[in-house]
């Protein structure tokens, strides 16, 4: 027979289900964020370095790590943030005047998507906003890049590396649509100035389709005895979907399950009582 408690234990089995999001297919555990900053004594090749702290790693949703010392500073964030949980990261390194300093920033982000849906083609967009002011240019190799690389799910693996997951594992690009060129974005800001730039890439998706996100955003600023170097890109690298419809990210940002048990059990009270005639 059911009682008042039977719809209570079910809204409680309900809470404790949504606080995952829902899988189909393998189980896409390779999602993860790091951030990492560090400034170093850089003449022609950089030594003597001071690190920040470096945080993050696979199934962590957000990290930052910053530093400020005599020769510079550097700071680094990345989340997997959003109502699609797609990774957001931010960097910027200042090397400060008065020798040749060099300052860092590196933020990763690895994320997974499910699609159920019709056969359809999605678009990825990411975008960059920063500045560059590098003193010793065409010298230096200060910059600010940027990757954005759509993977298969199947032979993925978490690491920070690119060279390492595109040429040593078995992780495959995926597609573009048409005679496009494999699903790649690079952005790179070599001169001094402002940049925002938005790239975009197209691949095709079926129902049950699986692929990863793989970013990375790093900055290198570079000073001189007379000039600071800077560069910023905490304003930011994102992403986007055009139709994010039928996507189901492996992991983000979903309400605390503490925090939905904890305002059902109020109503415990409440469910046995019956009305007075």
């Amino acid at each position: 027979m059911s009682t008042p408690y039977h719809a209570l234990f079910t809204a409680l089995g309900f809470v404790a289900a949504s606080v995952a999001f829902p899988a189909a297919g393998e189980p896409l555990d390779l999602y993860g964020v790091e951030a990492s900053t560090s400034v170093a004594n850089c003449p022609s090749f950089c030594q003597f370095f001071d690190f920040g702290p470096s945080e993050g790693g696979q199934g962590s949703l957000a990290a930052d790590s910053s530093i400020n010392v005599s020769r510079g500073s550097g700071n680094a964030s990345a989340a997997l943030a959003g109502e699609l949980a797609t990774p957001l990261l931010r960097a910027r390194g200042t090397a400060l005047a008065g020798g040749e300093f060099g300052a860092f920033a590196s933020t990763f982000a690895s994320q997974g998507y499910t699609y159920n849906g019709p056969a359809k083609t999605l678009t990825l967009s990411a975008r960059l906003t920063g500045t560059l002011f590098d003193p010793r240019v065409p010298q230096s190799s200060a910059d600010l890049n940027a990757d954005v690389i759509v993977f298969n799910a199947e032979g993925y693996t978490f690491t920070t590396d690119r060279g390492s997951i595109l040429f040593e594992s078995s992780a495959t690009v995926v597609p573009q649509s048409g005679d496009a060129p494999p699903a790649i974005i690079d952005i790179e800001l070599l001169d001094t100035g402002a940049i925002d730039q938005t790239k975009s890439v197209t691949f095709d998706v079926i129902d049950g389709f699986q692929f990863y996100l793989w970013t990375r955003l790093n900055v290198d600023a570079r000073s001189t005895s007379s000039a600071a170097g800077l560069a910023d890109a905490f304003n930011t690298l994102s992403m986007s979907f055009d139709d994010a419809t039928g996507l189901t990210p492996a992991a983000g940002q979903v309400p605390s399950p503490a925090s939905g048990v904890l305002a059902l059990l109020a109503l415990v009270p409440l469910v046995g009582r019956r009305p007075r005639a």
